[in-house]
């Protein structure tokens, strides 16, 4: 925050916020007795999106400034991030693999782990069909798969970059079908 210049005075008040976390459990109409966190993030406040974003940029400018990955007219594409997801865009296998490189000596510093397991490798190309040997981040491999789920939305491996929207919109059209506030067009499907 620092380095972006967030004032101190700022940084010394979020400082003392998040060290001072305390928690009660409610179940069945019993409190417990109080008990301070000591580690975790504070979930739903105003300021985590920033803070997160804020945090997560060291990440993004690092791979930036290797520029690995994907430009777009002159602009770096390479790693897109949305809530807690990111993806890393590459035209090659030995540069995604040096992305992963960079991403771990960078969250090494930051206090940011990678969970290979909840990680996939993907590809769209003209030999999308061809193996690939799995890469990895630190000492953990990530292996690649024919379809992926981000944001609710199905990807399919091909010579394209293909969509599969239908799970999503029959659980949309399922949901709306019992309400009172749906169309009658909605309801049909």
């Amino acid at each position: 925050m620092c380095d972006i210049g967030v004032p101190e005075h700022v940084i010394k008040l979020m400082m003392t916020w998040y060290s001072n976390i305390t928690m009660i459990v409610k179940w069945d109409g019993s409190y417990s007795n109080s008990c301070s966190v000591k580690c975790g993030v504070r979930q739903c406040g105003v300021l985590l999106p920033l803070v997160f974003n804020v945090y997560l940029n060291v990440l993004v400018k690092s791979l930036e400034i290797s520029s690995l990955g994907c430009h777009l007219h002159g602009e770096y594409i390479g790693c897109l991030v949305c809530a807690d997801g990111i993806i890393l865009l590459s035209a090659s296998v030995v540069n995604l693999q040096r992305m992963f490189d960079v991403c771990h000596t960078v969250g090494a510093t930051v206090d940011i782990s990678f969970n290979a397991a909840k990680s996939t490798l993907f590809t769209v190309a003209k030999f999308c069909d061809n193996t690939i040997n799995n890469l990895q981040i630190g000492n953990a491999r990530i292996h690649w798969c024919k379809s992926l789920k981000y944001l609710g939305i199905y990807f399919q491996s091909n010579r394209s970059l293909k969509c599969n929207t239908d799970l999503s919109v029959h659980r949309f059209y399922t949901a709306t079908k019992n309400t009172r506030y749906a169309s009658e067009l909605s309801k049909l499907f």
